[in-house]
C-alpha cells in the first residue's frame, strides 16, 4: 500500500497539535503550582485568566485532530504513543554512571 505526501502531512500536523496541546496545559499547570516563578515572560493575571486565553487554542486544536477521519486519528494516536514508549525503552540506558 502507497501512501500519498498529504498522509505524511496530515500525521505531522495531528503530532504538532498534540504538541500544542500539551504546551499550554503545561502553562497553565505550572502556574497554578509555581506562581510567583520567575519567568522570562510572563502573560498577565493569574492561572484563570492564562487559562481562557489558552482555551480556544486547545479547543480548536481537539477538534482539528478529530476531523480528518479516523484512519488519521489512530496513525495519529500511534505516532503519539511512541513517545512514552521510547521514554521507557531508553531511560536506563540515559542514568548517569558512578564513578
Amino acid at each position: 500500500m502507497r501512501y500519498r505526501f498529504e498522509t505524511l502531512i496530515v500525521i505531522d500536523v495531528f503530532l504538532m497539535m498534540f504538541h500544542y496541546i500539551l504546551i499550554f496545559v503545561t502553562a497553565v499547570v505550572l502556574r497554578r503550582r509555581e506562581p510567583d516563578l520567575e519567568r522570562p515572560f510572563r502573560v498577565r493575571g493569574n492561572a484563570f485568566v492564562l487559562a481562557l486565553i489558552c482555551s480556544p487554542t486547545v479547543a480548536i486544536a481537539v477538534i482539528a485532530m478529530f476531523t480528518n477521519g479516523s484512519d488519521w486519528l489512530i496513525g495519529g494516536l500511534a505516532g503519539v504513543l511512541t513517545g512514552p514508549i521510547a521514554y521507557l525503552v531508553f531511560k536506563p540506558a540515559c542514568r548517569p554512571r558512578r564513578g
